[in-house]
Order: C-alpha cells, then sequence, then structure tokens
C-alpha cells in the first residue's frame, strides 16, 4: 500500500533529515489548499506546521509517495506516538500547475504545544534552503 505525504520541512529533498524520507517525489508544486501557520520553532528552528487551517498561509510543499515501512520511518522521526511530537493527519493539497486536490498526510503540531516565545519566524509560506542553514538537528 502507498501513501502520499506532504513535506514542508526538514524531509524535503536535500534538507537535514532527507535521509529519513526514502518515499519516490511527485512531479510538479504543490500547497497546501487553506492557510496553515508554519513556523521556525526554538533553539533549533525546528519548522513547525500547526494545526490551524485557515491561519497563517497556504504553505509550499513537495509530495512524496510512500510504502507503510517508509511511512513508519518517518513517523517515528516525527515522534507521532510522544505527547510532545507531531500529529499525523490527512489534509487537502493542490497541484499548482493543474489545480488538482487531492488528500495526503502531513506532520502537523497541535495548537496547545506552540507557546509565543518560542517562535523565531513566520508565519511562512515555505522552508526553503535559508531555512534549512538554520535547522539544528537534534544531537543524539
Amino acid at each position: 500500500m502507498h501513501h502520499r505525504v506532504f513535506i514542508y520541512g526538514t524531509l524535503k529533498k536535500d534538507c537535514a533529515n532527507a535521509r529519513f524520507n526514502l518515499g519516490t517525489q511527485l512531479t510538479g508544486h504543490y500547497s497546501t489548499l487553506c492557510p496553515y501557520p508554519l513556523y521556525r520553532v526554538g533553539q533549533r528552528y525546528m519548522p513547525w506546521l500547526m494545526n490551524q487551517p485557515g491561519q497563517g498561509q497556504q504553505v509550499v510543499g513537495e509530495v512524496f509517495q510512500v510504502t507503510q515501512p517508509q511511512l513508519a520511518l518517518m513517523d517515528q522521526l516525527e515522534r507521532i506516538s510522544h505527547a510532545d511530537g507531531y500529529q499525523r493527519m490527512a489534509i487537502k493539497i493542490k497541484a499548482q500547475v493543474s489545480s488538482r486536490i487531492f488528500t495526503a498526510w502531513a506532520y502537523l503540531k497541535p495548537r496547545q504545544q506552540l507557546k509565543q516565545q518560542w517562535i523565531r519566524m513566520g508565519p511562512l509560506k515555505v522552508f526553503d534552503e535559508r531555512h534549512n542553514e538554520l535547522y539544528k538537528p537534534k544531537k543524539r
């Protein structure tokens, strides 16, 4: 079984956590159908897409097709089984050229996890190379 995943942060191709994304990138340009706030958060400048549809901007990202084991690897990185982790949720995505709308998984943070003083940047429309350079991976 394959899943579509909307990637907006460090799991994007050529970004800090791309090695955890073993899926196949779909060609094209994609964004969230409705606005969501995307922030850079904390001392590590982590990208947080907040579960607040209708706020922020339509976020630009990449879409990957992944298998169940590949999705499980992303889930582990995003700590979906932990109280302070991301939540994997189905959201509507729009192909920018064809305007085709479809559903894909995305990793969102619940609004109650965000403290205003943690916000370093945002809300943003896109996580780009400059943002990737600011990101500080977790020390293991």
